[in-house]
């Protein structure tokens, strides 16, 4: 069966990295994106083309990179800050929209004054995304531990 919703990031992944030594860095940039969507592949490809640091894929999820200072900056009120400390360093983001709406706020405003990119991908079938999500909880090959951040 013929898939109704293309899969441009496949293609994406097969081209080669040819880096610019000479270029300018480029702007920062966050890539937006829902679960089930070929955020991660493709936010993977453009931070390997990118000069500057990549933060781990959603860096604020538990184990991550960042989990510790979001629990500790939501604890004590500091979300917006953080978020503009993060930013002011010009890390690359990949940020997934379906949890903590607090961080989205916080997050949009500090990478929206510190000159950030944003990349927003979605699925065009929502039915297509929620269908691939339920087989990919069902058959444990994605994020077997989802449901303690929903």
């Amino acid at each position: 069966m013929a898939r109704r919703d293309s899969s441009p990031q496949l293609a994406l992944a097969s081209l080669p990295v040819i880096p610019d030594p000479g270029a300018a860095p480029s702007p920062p940039f966050i890539v937006w994106t829902m679960q089930r969507t070929g955020g991660t592949q493709l936010a993977a490809r453009l931070f390997a083309q990118s000069a500057r640091s990549a933060a781990d894929h959603e860096p604020f999820n538990p184990g991550r990179m960042f989990a510790a200072d979001i629990s500790e900056a939501a604890r004590t009120g500091t979300v917006a800050n953080l978020m503009a400390r993060i930013c002011a360093d010009g890390w690359l983001l990949k940020y997934c929209v379906w949890r903590a709406p607090q961080e989205h706020v916080h997050l949009v405003a500090a990478s929206a004054a510190a000159g950030y990119r944003h990349v927003i991908l979605h699925r065009r079938s929502a039915a297509d995304r929620l269908a691939s999500l339920a087989f990919a909880n069902m058959t444990g090959i994605w994020a077997a531990d989802h449901d303690q951040f929903v």
